[in-house]
């Protein structure tokens, strides 16, 4: 336990730190890739006290220089089974975030057999400070079901939208950025509607809208 009294904003403090040099106040640079510090627990199995549960590395994450430590941290787990752990999280030098292993090439990444990626709160929108996020109905689809435009964005995708509240969402096709057919587990057919209540359901904008 750690515990400090002072009537300011500073709390308590673990330092660490790694040098190159083999003296006391050496002061060698370290290089890109070495492990600056390690957090490791242990949990006794019976055997002995010698397999990790997880741990938390900090490591040099580029070229350091005078007052310049490109610095990143690894989250390590032991999955159930193993007698090692292995690395679930790395967030890089500049805040890039890694959910599985190595480096991210995107500023959240996720690397993983099962890359499901689920929204879920008690209001369709999430505020920041400089963006919004707008989350209605979030949909699952699958990698290669989706056709992006010169500048990335997607014009065109197919998915199963998740988290409406009963099984009978379906499949959606979307288009421009909105849903513009959707096909229920009933077999019923939505126009422009998201709950179709017949077999065919078509939504019309004008009296002049409709099947030609």
């Amino acid at each position: 336990s750690l515990l400090r009294h002072s009537n300011d904003a500073a709390g308590s403090t673990i330092l660490m730190g790694k040098s190159r040099g083999t003296a006391d106040a050496a002061t060698t640079i370290v290089q890109s890739g070495d492990a600056v510090a390690r957090i490791i627990a242990y949990g006794a199995d019976g055997t002995d006290l010698a397999t990790p549960v997880g741990g938390i590395e900090f490591a040099v994450d580029g070229t350091p220089g005078a007052n310049d430590m490109p610095g990143r941290i690894v989250f390590r787990t032991t999955e159930d089974g193993q007698s090692d752990y292995s690395e679930r999280m790395r967030i890089t030098n500049d805040g890039s975030v890694m959910v599985g292993s190595g480096a991210p090439t995107e500023d959240l990444h996720l690397k993983k057999a099962r890359a499901n990626f689920l929204v879920e709160g008690t209001n369709d929108t999430v505020s920041g400070n400089v963006a919004t996020i707008t989350v209605k109905a979030p949909y699952y689809r699958k990698a290669g079901y989706s056709i992006a435009d010169a500048g990335g964005n997607e014009d065109f995708w197919i998915g199963r939208p998740y988290g409406e509240g009963d099984a009978s969402a379906g499949v959606a096709i979307n288009m421009g950025g909105s849903e513009k057919l959707r096909i229920t587990s009933e077999g019923r057919l939505g126009v422009g509607i998201a709950a179709p209540t017949k077999l065919l359901d078509i939504a019309a904008a004008t009296s002049a809208d409709g099947i030609r």
